[in-house]
């Protein structure tokens, strides 16, 4: 630098008031913007969930049809395995 040119600030001295506040100015609304892109990044967003009343009864399924019926998904059920099996209720033949 050259001689002629002086610095506005020399070593060892102070701020002015007018100075402090304008940093501490832009200080403070850098980290509440930082705060507020933040909190909108990061917010939690709700959901809908579908919900409906239910009641707790038999399903029952009946199907009246003539002809082949095939299933799309079918479930094998199975029996315990014990050694003397009994059947203790039978349902009528066409009723639940």
């Amino acid at each position: 630098m050259s001689k002629d040119i002086k610095p506005k600030i020399r070593i060892g001295q102070k701020r002015s008031l007018k100075s402090k506040i304008a940093g501490w100015t832009a200080a403070a609304l850098a980290c509440g913007g930082a705060g507020l892109a933040a909190y909108r990044l990061t917010g939690t967003t709700e959901v809908d969930v579908a919900i409906a009343k239910v009641r707790r009864a038999d399903f029952i399924i009946s199907v009246r049809n003539r002809g082949e019926i095939k299933s799309t998904r079918s479930v094998i059920l199975t029996a315990p395995q014990v050694p003397d099996p009994r059947i203790v209720k039978l349902a009528e033949s066409g009723h639940p």
